[in-house]
């Protein structure tokens, strides 16, 4: 308020400010600090880390190499996963052939042969064998490889051609090598073929099979041929 002689003084605030260290003096264009703690990351920092300080290149490098190795490892599993998926989620399959002569028994598979020359002795392949092994190779051609274990079953029909006294478990071994041979099966050991039977089907019965009646004479059921079938299913 002005007083009566017209002093017109503007009146100051008298507070202590001996203790006031508030004052700005960052240069022109600087930016204070609530505006550098609410600036957004720049996108080529983020991008484009900076390097590690030069006492931890070593292990900088490591990890990386390291996360590299793991990355190429990780897909190469990939990559065989899905180039064994179609085998591994197919259905197991199975077939079977009938051969067009009887195999051989194991025991004439092979024969000794003596070389004079060397006195050294080995063994060869038998006539009936190669016989068998060429006539076999066109009854399994027009059926798959399989890939998978499987099991085999020979069956052996009985009639001419089939002595009763003959073992049956003998013909296992040329009707697995027949296979091999084809090309149906890789190889014939424990790896793929986890279980083989054989199975001896009587005259009469197999009669029975081929007509659906029994033999009405014992010279009809003299005429039925012996055949072998060969029954091959993958297993899981």
């Amino acid at each position: 308020m002005p007083d009566g002689d017209g002093d017109t003084t503007p009146s100051v605030a008298t507070g202590d400010t001996t203790g006031d260290t508030t004052s700005d003096h960052r240069p022109s264009g600087a930016s204070s600090p609530e505006s550098v703690a609410t600036q957004p990351p720049n996108e080529q920092e983020v991008l484009s880390p900076s390097p590690p300080p030069q006492s931890q290149d070593h292990e900088y490098e490591a990890l990386q190499t390291d996360w590299r190795k793991e990355l190429r490892e990780r897909v190469r599993e990939i990559k065989a996963r899905h180039q064994a998926a179609p085998s591994e989620l197919a259905p197991p399959r199975s077939w079977s052939a009938e051969l067009s002569m009887l195999p051989p028994s194991t025991n004439h598979l092979y024969r000794e042969v003596h070389d004079k020359k060397s006195g050294k002795r080995f063994r060869v392949k038998t006539g009936p064998y190669k016989k068998f092994l060429k006539a076999t190779v066109g009854d399994f051609l027009p059926f798959p490889g399989l890939t998978r274990p499987v099991r085999i079953s020979v069956k052996i029909y009985g009639g001419r051609g089939w002595r009763e006294s003959a073992d049956v478990s003998n013909r296992l071994k040329a009707c697995e090598d027949a296979l091999v041979k084809a090309g149906r099966l890789e190889d014939d050991d424990c790896r793929r073929v986890r279980a083989v039977t054989a199975e001896y089907i009587p005259r009469d019965r197999h009669y029975v099979q081929v007509h659906g009646f029994a033999a009405p004479t014992k010279s009809a059921l003299q005429k039925i041929e012996a055949r072998c079938v060969v029954e091959v299913e993958e297993v899981e």
